[in-house]
């Protein structure tokens, strides 16, 4: 077999509504992008959405409209993407990375506070891998301390707490459509918030900072160029993503039951397996599983034994990818890359536990069209593969 990592739902209807793009000659944003927009603005309960190019720039966006500049500080969780840091470092601001709860894979919500400063202007909130994070406890944090509250919601739509909605707990939540997430235009990314002002401004800066002339109401006329009052980028989407966004809308409640249901097999298959500690869902959360990540145990704390974990992990990988299986680590601890690490002069200690996320995680493949063929192949290549590791792991019988 040869299953990946992750395959898009796609199929007729996405080819129909890509088809009336091109008849209708306007590709770039447009009528398709105002309905995606909308789709997306009602399904969470915000008051507007705003497409862009990607949540990374989603999240640049959400940067400038706080105001972060040269000097502040954003608190931000250490394993997540290195765009959530990044939004941070191109307004010139300063990430501080926060550790994580090692079974939730989010933020640290009992840590955040003592990471506050007198130049701390914001928190940026990941919603790893289709979970929430402790968002009520981190918007009580930001409410107590005047800061701005974003979600990074790359992974999390349709994710809630207590029945709320991810992406609606801060100023800001900025949602991902690439390929791994639960639905896709491609590329592409979506701000949702209840401020007019942020939604003005919002749209002025992805269209290059431009502002129309024209009095309200008025009927457009050939000779406005518009006004440029800000320094803004080109983070459009086309009509051409939206038009799939628009199907795959339609889809969003199907595809997330059936990822449930796979994740739901799978915590039922793996649990015996000793080796393996199982992704979480905590009362009153519901997870959407865009990943299903397990993390191999380690025995005890010492450098020595976090390094034979993670070989074994390793050499887990290795053997499912012989197997036809593909996987890849959660995600990356963001701390200990390069330019981070260098810049901050940070260690692996900074943040032990997304540390230990990034080099002992192993994301299963998940999407709605495996097959129960596929689930049992990838279970059965795990227990296999886990046993002939072995050193000192042990697989329950069923």
């Amino acid at each position: 077999m040869h299953i990946p990592i992750c395959k898009p739902q796609l199929d007729d209807a996405e080819l129909a509504e890509v088809a009336q793009v091109l008849q209708s000659g306007w590709l770039m944003q447009g009528s398709k992008t105002e309905k995606f927009e909308r789709l997306i603005a009602d399904y969470i309960g915000t008051t507007y959405a705003v497409a862009t190019t990607s949540c990374s720039t989603a999240l640049h966006l959400a940067m400038r409209q706080c105001r972060i500049g040269p000097g502040d500080e954003v608190i931000v969780p250490s394993l997540t993407w290195v765009a959530t840091a990044a939004a941070v470092e191109e307004c010139g601001g300063r990430p501080v990375f926060c550790d994580i709860d090692p079974l939730t894979f989010n933020i640290d919500a009992n840590q955040v506070e003592s990471l506050i400063s007198s130049s701390t202007r914001a928190i940026i909130a990941v919603n790893l891998f289709g979970l929430a994070a402790d968002l009520p406890r981190l918007a009580q944090i930001a409410c107590k301390h005047g800061l701005y509250l974003v979600e990074d919601a790359a992974c999390s739509l349709g994710a809630t707490v207590d029945g709320c909605q991810s992406g609606t707990f801060g100023r800001m939540g900025c949602f991902s459509f690439h390929p791994r997430k639960s639905i896709t235009t491609g590329e592409g990314g979506m701000i949702v918030g209840h401020c007019q002002e942020d939604e003005n401004s919002l749209r002025s800066l992805r269209s290059h900072g431009f502002r129309t002339t024209s009095k309200p109401g008025s009927p457009s006329v050939p000779y406005d160029l518009g006004d440029f009052d800000r320094v803004g980028y080109n983070y459009r989407m086309t009509d051409l993503q939206a038009a799939v966004g628009i199907a795959q809308m339609k889809k969003l409640d199907g595809i997330i039951a059936r990822r449930r249901e796979i994740a739901a097999k799978y915590h039922r298959e793996l649990k015996g397996i000793q080796l393996f500690r199982l992704p979480v869902e905590p009362e009153t959360y519901f997870h959407t599983y865009q990943s299903y990540v397990v993390m191999v145990e380690c025995d005890g704390g010492s450098f020595d034994s976090r390094a034979q974990a993670m070989k074994q992990r390793n050499k887990i990988m290795l053997k499912l990818q012989n197997d036809g299986i593909a996987t890849r680590p959660g995600t990356h601890a963001v701390h200990t890359l390069s330019y981070y690490r260098q810049r901050y002069d940070l260690t692996a200690a900074t943040c032990p536990y997304a540390t230990d996320a990034m080099n002992l995680s192993i994301a299963l493949p998940l999407y709605p069209s495996m097959t129960e063929s596929e689930i049992e192949y990838v279970i059965a290549r795990c227990r296999s593969a886990v046993a002939e590791v072995g050193s000192g792991s042990s697989v329950a019988t069923h």
